[in-house]
């Protein structure tokens, strides 16, 4: 027992000693009960409703964080290493550091909680006590899987963001749940809940399929349908080894574009039940959709996806390329410097230069990159550009931004 005291007076000093990590931790959670109570639904019963995820995840996503720290921290100094050349049984050090963690742990959850209370203004009403019970009984668990997995992956490259890594599924289901209306009367109904694939805004970074499965529980426990687009479907399965269908199996429908990356000229396709794509049919001659002698169009996306699939693989080998050139360039930002798939965003405000000038400019020279905001810039790789062109966009964006 003394053994075990003494190793927890060391992990509470590591981490203690510097406050870092717990002064880190504090202020995200604090940022992130701000970010949620400010961009989230005000609706006061969607609130009680909402509480615990809202808790739950934000406790999760520093918590984790500061046990990681902790880890680090240990792994810096040396004595972490130490401790296990040292002849003391494995579970006694594990006890240790998980009792140490556990401690902080708490620390935390009763500050989350106080802040929860200030910005939330109690919305779990007469019940908060059972609630911050629950939430400290759950700490323990917590503290466990965080202490084992934390110290096994702190040897690790990139081990500091494991811990955010971990938790982001569960922040994103939380957001999914607090955009949902809470069925009040004056207000429209919740009805779809829609995903991109790839995502346009996150840079062309694919959906995990265990992302997509989760987002669909939530929708389904509402009582609401899901929703692909897929504008970039295919690159999402290219890039990643997971087949298109995969991807779609947890959606109710889906749509595919054939342009794009794909190289057709027009065309899509939009797949779901046999009810579904009825009524579909139905809403796109309402709405003016009939077209006659289609068939030269169709004839063109079978041939899309025949034989352009798995060439899109190119798309992004040549998107990584021009991520990598143009990234070399003075004042110039890759805004995705994980380029997953066919598209980089980048930033020029360091050049200073506007996008609308340098797209203006691009256009001179025969070279389409679209601003996408004062001094953004996005770029796409797609059938139409090969290897060499890629280079030559990125030399000639390189002349032009020189200063």
């Amino acid at each position: 027992m003394s053994l075990l005291v003494a190793l927890v007076r060391k992990e509470l000093r590591v981490e203690l000693r510097s406050l870092q990590g717990t002064v880190a931790a504090a202020m995200l959670v604090l940022a992130l009960l701000l970010l949620l109570r400010f961009t989230l639904t005000n609706d006061e019963i969607a609130q009680a409703r909402l509480a615990p995820a809202i808790l739950w995840s934000v406790l999760l996503f520093a918590g984790l964080g500061l046990l990681t720290h902790t880890a680090l921290r240990e792994g810096d100094r040396g004595t972490g290493e130490m401790l296990r050349l040292a002849p003391l049984p494995r579970a006694t050090l594990f006890l240790g550091a998980w009792a140490g963690n556990l401690l902080l742990l708490s620390g935390l959850t009763l500050l989350a909680f106080g802040f929860y209370i200030l910005l939330f203004e109690n919305s779990f009403g007469p019940a908060w006590p059972s609630a911050l019970a629950i939430l400290l009984l759950s700490a323990v668990g917590v503290s466990a899987a965080g202490t084992l997995t934390t110290q096994a992956a702190a040897p690790l490259p990139g081990a500091w963001m494991l811990g955010t890594l971990l938790a982001i599924p569960l922040l994103l289901f939380t957001v999914v749940e607090a955009s949902l209306r809470a069925g009040r009367a004056l207000e429209p109904r919740s009805r779809l809940v829609v995903v991109e694939q790839t995502s346009n805004g996150g840079g062309g970074s694919i959906w995990p399929l265990a992302t997509l499965v989760g987002v669909a529980q939530v929708a389904r426990g509402h009582g609401l349908a899901l929703h692909m687009d897929g504008a970039r479907l295919l690159n999402a399965a290219v890039a990643s080894g997971t087949a298109a269908c995969d991807f779609a199996d947890p959606v109710d429908s889906v749509w595919l574009d054939l342009s794009k990356g794909l190289g057709c000229p027009v065309g899509a396709v939009l797949a779901g039940s046999d009810a579904f794509i009825r009524e579909a049919w139905r809403w796109k001659h309402r709405l003016g959709g009939a077209m006659r002698q289609a068939g030269i169009l169709a004839a063109a996306g079978s041939w899309a996806l025949t034989h352009h699939v798995d060439r899109l693989a190119e798309d992004h080998d040549n998107a990584r390329s021009f991520a990598q050139r143009i990234g070399s360039i003075e004042g110039v930002t890759i805004l995705n410097p994980e380029v997953e798939t066919n598209l980089v965003f980048f930033d020029v405000a360091g050049t200073g230069q506007s996008s609308k000038d340098v797209t203006a400019r691009l256009r001179e020279r025969g070279v389409w990159i679209g601003a996408n905001g004062p001094t953004r810039m996005r770029a796409v790789t797609h059938l139409g550009v090969g290897k060499p062109a890629v280079d030559e966009a990125g030399e000639l964006l390189s002349e032009l931004l020189a200063r």
